[in-house]
């Protein structure tokens, strides 16, 4: 049986669990050897690569791969009439091809991230960064919207740097924003002089909860002078953040909606 013709294409393609990979590459010369007589069933040959391959060679293949996905998705968006959420199919490749596993935010969340860029007038403060910040970036750009982004880890905010350059995502001011502990609670330290004076939207996934004091709390004591009257907060993973949105009810007096679809909770938050 001959290799699959689109290999030759120059980069890594995965469907329906089929492994195309570049000609010109010593891993596609090596799976070619290992894929030919192995059949047309694809998840077996994939089984039986990952048993030959060794571990670092599997590594390249499934960076390649997410990479592969990431990029679909991102043109899929950018090819995309401007003001229309993307579809289910094309949120859940963005979130595979970012490759967060176990962390990145699911397809509701997301579908309301997107819904609330795409009508939101003014600036977006997002506390933490990941796949939403591709998301917002990619949305709220073509409408002039900025994303101002802070990121307290400088490794994962070079990911996300590097992202953002590679797919020329314009409108996300990218911070590196280390967590200051004030002996109440810990906070970002965000560039304040340079950010804009009002937000019309927050994006409230971080800081992280296990090793920042009072988890996210820092949020309204810190920027609700920085909220419009009429302001959202979207927190994902709410309920784990119940402390925090029980502390903003009694010392800010905020109106909370909970949507829960029984795998995953994320809150609607109205400063008052």
């Amino acid at each position: 049986m001959h290799f699959d013709s689109r290999a030759v294409e120059g980069i890594v393609r995965y469907e329906q669990g089929a492994f195309c990979l570049s000609s010109n590459t010593i891993l596609h010369k090596l799976l070619a050897q290992v894929w030919q007589g192995l059949g047309n069933n694809a998840r077996a040959r994939v089984l039986q690569v990952n048993k030959v391959l060794p571990a670092g060679l599997k590594s390249a293949v499934k960076d390649a791969v997410l990479q592969q996905k990431l990029d679909g998705a991102i043109l899929r968006i950018l090819a995309s009439p401007p003001g229309l959420i993307p579809d289910d199919d094309t949120l859940q490749q963005l979130t595979t091809g970012w490759g967060n596993e176990g962390y990145s935010a699911p397809l509701r969340y997301l579908r309301e991230v997107a819904r609330q860029v795409l009508s939101v007038n003014g600036s977006v403060l997002e506390c933490g960064t990941g796949v939403t910040t591709i998301l917002m970036g990619l949305l709220g750009g073509r409408r002039g919207v900025t994303i101002w982004s802070l990121e307290h880890d400088a490794t994962w905010h070079a990911r996300v740097g590097d992202v953002l350059r590679r797919y020329h995502i314009s409108g996300v001011e990218l911070c590196l924003a280390p967590i200051k502990d004030n002996g109440r609670f810990g906070w970002y330290t965000p560039p304040l002089e340079k950010m804009p004076k009002t937000f019309d939207l927050v994006i409230c996934d971080g800081p992280p909860q296990q090793t920042t004091l009072g988890g996210r709390y820092g949020l309204l004591p810190e920027m609700k002078s920085w909220l419009t009257n009429g302001s959202l907060i979207l927190m994902d993973d709410a309920i784990p953040q119940s402390k925090t949105i029980q502390r903003w009810k009694e010392d800010f007096g905020v109106a909370v909606e909970l949507i829960d679809d029984r795998e995953h909770t994320f809150a609607m938050i109205r400063p008052q």
